[in-house]
């Protein structure tokens, strides 16, 4: 079987898919309207004890309040049961919602906070009001006593009416001083009243929230420990084990997305998988990449520990890949620049995989350096450092952006787009979908890409020149095929919906410019060759 994290869908996975979306389209108008909001649809191609080919089909989480509909592979547990422990316990939660809301939305709190606001305002007015007046005033007594100083040096003045006016003064002076302070003091004790009523409702709030959190992180550590898959070796576990064993917890909707209940189906039914897929039914979310017909590899932080569980005992495989010998085109003592052919890690990783980094340590005989990085299925030029300095000297260029890169790419033609244009959309990594990024306008950083359309291949995709201003990871990929973008993926692309189309990612780094390390002159590189 192939891998459900990265895959290329066969003719059969396309053409299913294709039916199950003729189906979903004739539901009735209520249940279609209620799939075309957006959901996950997976596939199963198996086979029985018989070898006759089985089509299984399931869909991520609930749809329209339901999680069963004929047709479609049951849920792992029954989380809709009205007489369930689940729903009893969602039902009290709900209870604390509406507390919870009830208390945010009170209107004794909303006044209070109003109330407090303008006593504030009026406060800090008065305050600067009656600051002004005592500055006036004392500046009137500061005149008089003076005055009264200089008569009184020229015997001017009656001695003992002086007096009086000077005791006059220093009352005055004592009275607004005391008026001051008193309505400091008045303005205090309204607000600590009101601070005070605040905080004992925010209070409840904070505990009523607390509760509710305790009771959600309760119920969901009931679904873990309750619902129990099995793998084709006759293993049979619970979900917390399976994340508990990793020393991971997991997250909320563990085992409702589409590839588990396929999987737990099948091995229930002695049903023997051959192929799995996903893809997206209906709207594109805002933040995620998500094309409607186009297939996505399943979610690692929910479903990745969950699979490898349950794929136990089948021979699964990647889409085998024929990887071309990496191309060194310039080296000196402070750099190397070489093609980097698709399929090949920059760096070491994990996994076995001989990356770009040790491949050049071996053939150029000696230490290298990265400096930037290509995805591993992006083909084209990079540049490496031989020493510290250079490794220094490149990483600042490639910080401040003022290394110049072109990239050719081959984009499915979905959607008009301009001949030129600019994309800007800010990306943060989405934790739920490593490696992929998602469009984040509240935490993303700032990515902006130029593009140019150069023409049409034969093939009718769309030929580009990407000229990207910023390096963020995946970002040529998630500004083509975004639907705030260009809506139109990039060919050959597992991760963003366009797997079933090319034999690799269509994404080439096609030239670079910068300035050497030591000689602080530019230089310029371009591929003469490359082919999707």
């Amino acid at each position: 079987m192939n891998s459900p994290f990265r895959y290329k869908p066969s003719e059969d996975m396309i053409k299913e898919a294709a039916q199950i979306i003729k189906e979903i389209d004739s539901f009735d108008p209520q249940l279609q309207s209620a799939f075309a909001q957006g959901k996950m649809i997976g596939i199963l191609i198996a086979s029985d004890k018989e070898g006759k080919k089985v089509i299984l089909k399931a869909f991520s989480g609930n749809v329209g309040g339901l999680n069963r509909i004929e047709g479609f592979v049951p849920p792992l547990i029954d989380l809709l049961d009205p007489e369930g422990y689940f729903k009893k316990r969602e039902s009290e939660i709900s209870v604390m919602n509406r507390m919870i809301e009830q208390l945010e939305r009170s209107e004794e709190l909303s006044e209070s906070k109003h109330r407090l606001a303008e006593i504030i305002a009026q406060r800090e007015s008065d305050i600067s009001l009656m600051r002004e007046k005592m500055r006036e005033s004392k500046m009137e007594r500061e005149r008089i006593r003076a005055s009264l100083s200089q008569k009184g040096s020229s015997g001017e003045y009656d001695r003992e009416k002086a007096d009086d006016i000077l005791k006059s003064l220093e009352q005055e002076s004592r009275f607004e001083k005391g008026e001051f302070t008193r309505m400091k003091r008045a303005y205090r004790e309204q607000e600590e009243d009101l601070t005070a009523f605040i905080s004992e409702i925010e209070g409840e709030i904070l505990k009523a929230r607390k509760e509710r959190s305790r009771a959600s992180e309760e119920l969901q550590r009931w679904i873990s420990e309750s619902c129990s898959v099995h793998n084709f070796d006759n293993e049979t576990l619970s979900i917390m084990e399976i994340f508990r064993v990793q020393g991971l917890i997991p997250p909320g909707g563990t085992g409702e997305c589409a590839a588990p209940k396929l999987l737990e189906y099948a091995v229930l039914n002695g049903l023997h998988p051959l192929e799995i897929g996903e893809f997206w039914y209906g709207q594109s979310p805002s933040t995620a990449v998500r094309n409607h017909g186009h297939f996505y590899p399943s979610c690692t932080s929910k479903c990745g520990p969950l699979l490898k569980f349950m794929m136990r005992g089948l021979s699964v495989q990647e889409p085998p890949i024929n990887i071309p010998e990496p191309m060194i085109i310039y080296l000196d003592i402070d750099i190397v620049v070489v093609v980097k052919p698709s399929g090949i890690p920059s760096v070491k990783g994990t996994d076995g995989r001989i990356s770009l980094e040790e491949w050049l340590r071996i053939n150029t005989k000696g230490e290298i350096f990265p400096v930037h990085r290509l995805d591993m299925d992006t083909s084209g030029i990079m540049v490496y450092a031989r020493n510290p300095e250079s490794e220094v000297f490149l990483k600042r260029e490639f910080e401040e952006h003022t290394v110049i890169k072109e990239y050719r790419a081959r984009l499915l033609s979905q959607n008009r787009i301009p001949k030129k244009g600019i994309v800007e959309l800010p990306l943060s990594p989405d934790y739920d979908e490593r490696p992929r990024q998602m469009v984040d306008s509240n935490n993303g950083k700032g990515a902006v890409t130029r593009y140019t359309v150069t023409g049409i291949d034969k093939d009718g995709l769309i030929e580009v020149s990407f000229f990207p201003h910023t390096g963020r990871t995946h970002q040529l990929r998630v500004h083509a095929a975004h639907r705030s973008g260009l809506g139109c993926p990039i060919a050959g692309d597992l991760l963003y919906g366009a797997g079933a189309f090319g034999e690799r990612l269509c994404l080439h780094a096609y030239a670079i410019a910068f300035i050497h390390p030591r000689s602080a002159e530019p230089l310029s590189f371009a591929t003469t060759k490359y082919s999707f």
